[in-house]
């Protein structure tokens, strides 16, 4: 913690008195804390003056600062909590309020729909009991992507995209017995050993222990039942239960074939559902661990959030790979994306202050705006055409400062137009521009 937690602690309490009889707040608040595994009721003997500030864990304390601010506003988490300490306290919050937690393996009577797809059913005590035990994850890599909060300097907090009123919706028909029988959907995975035992004959499907359940479809469905047995412990349903062993690539593409209900930016689905040789080549450079571009950095919205470090998008990348290098066989693919991970990662060794350490200085250079990684494209494939897979790091470096960016006009223009983050013409003149002036390496 930054500070004496005893500031934090009136801050809060001049916060509470301030809203306290704001209901829709308090409600929505209440709900953010259970969607963390707090139970409805800690905050109230909080506000209450039941429970003092001072007699719960830092943990609860951190994430109910998430909360508040989440909520109210006026009082930043990272003011107070470092990015690490956020992002542990929400992962084992939970755990102060669990009784008695369940572990793998776990079985299920189930029908065997092929070779990685399985049927079953499972009641709403059970699901919740698996999330309270934090058996269930959230893998970004295969739903809505995450929401980023913070900046480069005091560290950035992923959160899940939710919508809201939909789990509130959902609870409050699974209490009235209103809700109709629908599907979760659970995606089982090892990179270790086998995630799952089929036994044919018993018709009986293990979760084998060190598996990881990540949740397919279905999270507002599972977070509606965590907030519907808040309030309702004798809560009876099933759902019916779809389990997977899909991989990370194979995941992300159901998730986009099977998504009709809270729609998903046409960016994400786009990323999610692509099928283009292009895409895989993004995709390996979002995951591969070697990539300079893994993780955050390569955005699945239609502009980057500079401030959270993300460098450029998918639909940016996706559409320079197409135009330059445009694999069409498993085999170009595989190449082209082996080339790309040596090249941006010597590209952003060579200017690791303008697009890592302090990229805000070069804002006014172009260096680092998100659609010159357009140009780049282009350079990688003149490079790559001439070179082969050999990459010159004075060379690249005498490339990309000869293009004097600050003096392109023509080039300032496109990268400033109105809607050149949404329009395909608009980047293809881009990378036109850039094919004239990148004539040799």
């Amino acid at each position: 913690m930054k500070i004496d937690r005893s500031e934090l602690e009136r801050a809060i309490y001049e916060l509470i008195e301030n809203h306290k009889t704001e209901r829709k707040k308090i409600l929505a608040l209440n709900d953010r804390l259970n969607s963390f595994g707090v139970p409805y009721g800690v905050f109230t003997e909080i506000m209450t003056e039941n429970k003092h500030l001072s007699t719960i864990s830092s943990s609860l304390l951190c994430v109910i600062t998430e909360v508040l601010n989440g909520v109210f506003g006026q009082i930043d988490p990272l003011d107070y909590f470092t990015a690490e300490e956020l992002r542990v306290a929400k992962e084992h919050v939970a755990n102060e309020f669990i009784e008695e937690k369940l572990e793998l393996p776990l079985e299920f009577e189930a029908i065997q729909i092929d070779e990685r797809s399985y049927s079953s059913k499972i009641s709403v005590k059970l699901l919740n009991k698996m999330f309270e035990s934090q058996m269930i994850v959230y893998d970004p890599r295969s739903q809505r992507g995450m929401k980023f909060k913070g900046n480069r300097d005091d560290g950035i907090i992923e959160t899940p995209i939710v919508n809201r009123a939909s789990v509130n919706k959902i609870a409050d028909k699974l209490i009235n017995k209103d809700y109709l029988t629908d599907t979760i959907r659970l995606n089982v995975y090892s990179q270790e050993s086998e995630p799952v035992e089929w036994i044919p004959q018993e018709h009986i499907l293990i979760i084998n222990k060190g598996a990881t359940i990540s949740i397919l479809d279905g999270f507002h469905r599972l977070q509606a039942v965590v907030k519907a047995m808040s309030a309702k412990k004798d809560l009876d349903f099933w759902f019916e239960l779809s389990i997977r062993t899909y991989d990370a690539a194979t995941s992300a593409k159901f998730f986009a074939q099977i998504n009709t209900i809270n729609v998903l930016s046409k960016e994400r689905k786009r990323e999610l559902g692509s099928e283009e040789k292009s895409s895989y080549v993004v995709k390996e450079l979002q995951q591969n661990p070697n990539s300079e571009l893994k993780g955050i950095r390569i955005a699945s919205t239609t502009k980057p959030n500079r401030e959270a470090g993300q460098l450029t998008t998918f639909s940016i990348i996706n559409l320079g790979i197409e135009k330059t290098f445009n694999p069409t066989t498993y085999l170009e693919y595989q190449k082209t994306a082996s080339y790309l991970i040596k090249y941006f990662g010597i590209l952003i060794s060579i200017y690791v202050d303008e697009f890592i350490e302090n990229p805000k200085n070069y804002y006014d250079t172009y260096i680092n705006h998100p659609l010159m990684f357009l140009g780049y494209l282009v350079v990688a494939k003149r490079m790559n055409d001439k070179y082969g897979d050999s990459i010159d790091p004075d060379l690249l470096k005498n490339t990309i400062d000869g293009l004097n960016l600050k003096e392109d006009a023509q080039l300032i223009d496109m990268l400033e137009a109105k809607r050149v983050y949404t329009s395909v013409r608009a980047q293809n003149g881009i990378i036109k521009h850039f094919e004239n002036i990148v004539k040799e390496v």
